[in-house]
């Protein structure tokens, strides 16, 4: 019996999701390691490309650098919700298929404990999941076998962290910061093997059902040089430890076959409940800079790079590892705006334009080919009404919009491109000092 050479590779996508939950993707690539793993920025930063280790804004959260904490105000809480819509055109050699999913992307919380502390707490998805892929081979004596790969689900993360400024004059300002994130959720996926040239044949199954929970920390720091009245100049890192996440694996290994009305297990190979074990994720590192014009212009420049090579799961003295590589990324923003905060124009002359771009090699290896990654950026962030107060300061709570548009992958080695355009819309909201947030009541 001889195999000939993989004939197709097709996909099939069978689900949209719309999901306020737990984020659930629609990317082949997601079936690798513990799926694909979601940014860590909100629109405001998305925008500028991802190059956000070095920025720190009072009235914008910047979650990739906790070091950024120590620069919220006094009396000046923020809180952020971030939502997404992504669009995919998938490619292959075989044709191509559109989808399309949307979800809420971020809770977040900004609280100043101080002049020189600063708190930031929230929700968001770490890794998501949601692939549905076929893939086809010709065997003699056996005619056509379809290889069918899904899987749904992904990894929650949920974060306390905190600034320091260590340095605050009229020229400098040094800070550091941290946070503790308590990751968990879980991935269901199966893989079947189909032989439909054999009409009376039974088919294989091995069904995964994995729950992973664990901690993992991050620490970081900024450092702001004002060279003179116009030019300031930031400089930023972050470092992310490696950790090891927990985990329980239920298996299930059987046959099956399909009737006109449903699929029906024949036997039970096997199944195996509760396998412990756990998952090594490794140590990666962010380094940014950034310099400031007149308070107007911002540019800023950003590298991350993990080793994704010494990924493994092991879970019942079993190793794993995906044919997983090095993540090398770059990116590159700018941003605008006219006017201060702070100042009597309308909001149209208020408005912060971004344009941002980032490109590189992902954490995938997939036949032998790495998976790069680029994106083009653009987004606006619009002030929002003034406040009701008596004070006459305008608010500077935001309305954050922005729209990616990139790629992934290639249809070389039957592989899949991915062309895909993200749309985020995000709300800052900060109350000024004397808002009624603040305002003490008085009881007759």
């Amino acid at each position: 019996m001889s195999i000939a050479n993989n004939l197709a590779v097709v996909f099939t996508l069978i689900f949209t999701s719309f999901s306020f939950g737990q984020e659930t993707g629609v990317s082949p690539y997601s079936r690798f390691g513990l799926g694909d793993f979601n940014n860590l920025h909100s629109p405001a930063y998305r925008s500028m490309g991802g190059a956000s280790v070095s920025l720190s804004d009072f009235n914008q959260l910047n979650i990739d650098n906790a070091a950024s904490y120590a620069f919220l105000k006094s009396y000046r809480p923020v809180f952020e919700a971030d939502f997404k819509t992504q669009l995919i055109t998938l490619e292959s050699t075989e044709g191509q298929a559109n989808v399309r999913y949307s979800n809420i992307a971020k809770f977040s919380l900004g609280i100043p404990l101080s002049k020189k502390v600063g708190l930031g707490f929230g929700l968001l998805p770490y890794t998501n999941v949601g692939y549905d892929v076929i893939s086809s081979d010709t065997i003699s004596g056996t005619g056509q076998v379809d290889y069918l790969y899904n899987g749904l689900g992904g990894l929650n993360r949920v974060y306390l962290g905190l600034g320091y400024m260590i340095m605050d004059n009229d020229t400098t300002q040094i800070s550091i910061g941290g946070d503790v994130s308590y990751i968990f959720g879980g991935i269901e996926q199966e893989k079947r093997t189909e032989f439909p040239d054999l009409p009376n044949a039974q088919y294989a199954l091995v069904s995964e059902q994995t729950r992973y929970r664990g901690f993992s920390a991050q620490i970081g720091a900024q450092y702001k040089q004002q060279l003179n009245n116009n030019i300031k100049i930031s400089i930023g890192s972050n470092i992310s430890l490696g950790n090891q996440l927990n985990g329980k694996r239920d298996v299930l290994t059987a046959t099956y076959d399909e009737n006109f009305i449903a699929e029906r297990i024949v036997d039970t190979v096997s199944y195996q409940e509760g396998v412990e074990g756990n998952v090594e994720i490794p140590l990666g590192i962010n380094v940014g800079a950034s310099l400031e014009y007149n308070k107007n212009f911002t540019i800023a420049a950003q590298y991350k790079k993990q080793d994704w090579s010494k990924f493994k799961q092991t879970f019942g003295g079993n190793n794993s590892a995906d044919s997983l590589q090095e993540i090398q990324q770059f990116s590159f923003g700018l941003r605008y705006r006219p006017f201060g905060i702070f100042t009597k124009e309308n909001i149209f002359q208020r408005i912060e334009c971004r344009l941002g771009t980032r490109f590189g090699s992902t954490n995938l290896k997939v036949n032998n080919t790495s998976i790069d990654e680029f994106g083009m950026s653009f987004g606006l962030g619009i002030p929002l009404a003034k406040s009701e107060t008596q004070t006459g300061y305008k608010s500077v709570s935001m309305l954050n919009i922005g729209v990616e548009y990139g790629n992934r992958g290639t249809t070389d080695n039957s592989l899949i491109r991915e062309n895909f355009t993200n749309i985020y819309v995000g709300v800052s909201i900060m109350p000024t000092r004397k808002d009624r947030w603040f305002r003490k009541r008085k009881i007759n």
